[in-house]
């Protein structure tokens, strides 16, 4: 599928990048805070004294975030996670034909959804990233109508996943160094403005990668570290091995917050 970002080449991916900018913009984005910090609060007045972080605080989160990004109607907005845990078994390496057909079945459910959405907002435009997606130009040039689409099913799965497993794979890494947590804790106490918070952050997605593997496709023969590759070869690519990496990292399997 080269109708969005991630598996395009230039010139198409340059084109492509270009119409999403002009409508995924840092203003729009800021514009969600206030609705995001609510929906963080919200979250946090429901949560008893014992819960499953994954499945009742980090999975709703993000979902609901790309849902109001979206546009999103609230009655399919139940639908959003099990579509994307559906479809990211794709970029599975042991992905099984039942795999295979959920995913596409999720594919299909949310592009008849997306499709129907698109066209209520093409009638009745609302302030919302489908809206801007449809309506984005540039010298004459648009998205279609299958590129705007993958790009909205693109968004909800690298928005989701990425965002589920860094949350919780980060709490989980300070659970089981509690000096870092009660450092972090202390400093959020300390300092309203939390200045720590973001080094602290870079560093748990570096130390337990979200995404730990992906998979890119040589378009030319290459030789790497002695291997010979040919156009259409896969190559998995450890991104949990590279941020480890001593040559970058001191002492990379020590989790420092203020790396």
């Amino acid at each position: 599928n080269d109708n969005h970002v991630l598996e395009s080449e230039p010139p198409k991916h340059t084109r492509l990048r270009g119409l999403l900018q002009l409508a995924f913009t840092p203003r729009r984005v800021e514009g969600l805070t206030p609705r995001i910090q609510a929906i963080l609060q919200g979250q946090l007045k429901t949560l008893g004294p014992q819960f499953d972080l994954v499945s009742e605080y980090a999975e709703p989160l993000p979902v609901t975030v790309i849902a109001e990004l979206l546009g999103v109607p609230q009655e399919w907005r139940d639908q959003l996670r099990p579509w994307s845990a559906a479809i990211v078994k794709l970029y599975e390496p042991d992905k099984t034909p039942e795999d295979q057909a959920n995913a596409e079945k999720a594919v299909l459910d949310f592009t008849a959804h997306l499709q129907d959405l698109l066209n209520e907002r093409r009638k009745a435009p609302a302030d919302d990233l489908i809206t801007a997606l449809a309506q984005v130009e540039q010298d004459g040039d648009r998205l279609t109508e299958k590129e705007l689409i993958d790009t909205c099913i693109l968004l909800l799965n690298a928005g989701h996943e990425a965002s589920v497993n860094g949350l919780s794979a980060g709490v989980l890494a300070l659970m089981r160094h509690r000096d870092r947590w009660d450092e972090l804790v202390a400093s959020a106490q300390e300092d309203g403005s939390l200045p720590q918070f973001k080094l602290a952050v870079d560093e748990l997605l570096r130390f337990d990668t979200p995404l730990p593997m992906f998979e890119r496709i040589a378009l030319e023969p290459l030789t790497l570290f002695g291997h010979e590759l040919r156009p259409g070869d896969r190559v998995s690519l450890l991104y949990a091995s590279g941020n480890r990496d001593p040559r970058k990292f001191q002492h990379p399997d020590e989790l420092n917050l203020t790396r």
